[in-house]
Formats: C-alpha cells, structure tokens, sequence
C-alpha cells in the first residue's frame, strides 16, 4: 500500500514536471501558433480525456526514445519512427478524443498556467486514487506490440 501510494506520488511529480516540455508530442510546428478555441472552452471531462491521454503518452514515448537511442540501422529506426506515431495517435484516440483536439488543448495547457493548474489538478486526484483514474503505465512498453 506504502509502495503503491509512493509510486502514484512520485508519478504524479514526474508527470507535473514534464507536462511543460511534453505536451506538443504531436503538434506539428505549423499548428503551434493557432489554437482554435480559448482555455475557457475546455470542459473539465474533456481535460480529464486530454490528461489519460498525456499520460499514456509520456509512457509510448519514453519507451521508444529509449529503443530509437539504441537503434542503428537506418531502416529500422524509420519503423521505429513509424510505429511510434501510429501508436501515439492510437492513444490519444483511445478515450474518443481527436489528435487535432489534443494538439489545440496542448498548446492552450502549454500557454495558460491557469489550464496548466486544472491539469496538475487532475494529475493529484490520479495520484492520490491511481486505481480510478488512468494507469500511468498504459502504454509504456511499445515493445509489446512489435
């Protein structure tokens, strides 16, 4: 109970400080200047959606960073590449939520510290009750599937 209580802690840390430097995971550099809506526009159900996502999301690419670090041939890495796209669409998508939505929620969360709070909010509530809210482990071994 300690251990897991611990793990949900220090998850939820990792996740608050990496959510300033890992949400544009798919937002092309075209996109990032031109969000659609405004942060008052994001339904709390909706961020909850976009943080499940983000969290699989760290996870899918933590494990292929560490598998594109080691890869040598070319070819390979390009597949890498390939599957590390297709499967970070999948989990945005997963919970319903479009790649387009994520990306604009992205950038509003990267550019408004008050959505950035609603979304560390979210990310203590996973980490105080992890077995209710999203597996921070979901999709962390991309390897799974290859």
């Amino acid at each position: 109970m300690i251990a897991s209580t611990l793990r949900a802690a220090v998850t939820a840390t990792m996740l608050a400080f990496a959510l300033p430097f890992a949400l544009p995971i798919l937002v092309p550099p075209a996109a990032a200047d031109s969000p659609s809506t405004g942060a008052a526009a994001v339904e709390d159900s909706e961020l909850s959606e976009f943080v499940a996502a983000f969290i699989r999301l760290i996870g899918l690419q933590h494990g292929y960073m560490m598998m594109m670090q080691q890869e040598e041939d070319p070819t390979r890495l390009e597949h890498l590449q390939q599957s590390a796209v297709a499967d970070m669409t999948a989990a945005v998508q997963q919970d319903g939520m479009s790649v387009d939505r994520y990306n604009e929620i992205a950038i509003l969360v990267r550019d408004d510290p008050a959505l950035q709070g609603r979304v560390e909010a979210i990310l203590q509530q996973l980490a105080a009750s992890p077995e209710d809210g999203a597996n921070p482990e979901d999709g962390a071994n991309p390897e799974d599937g290859e």
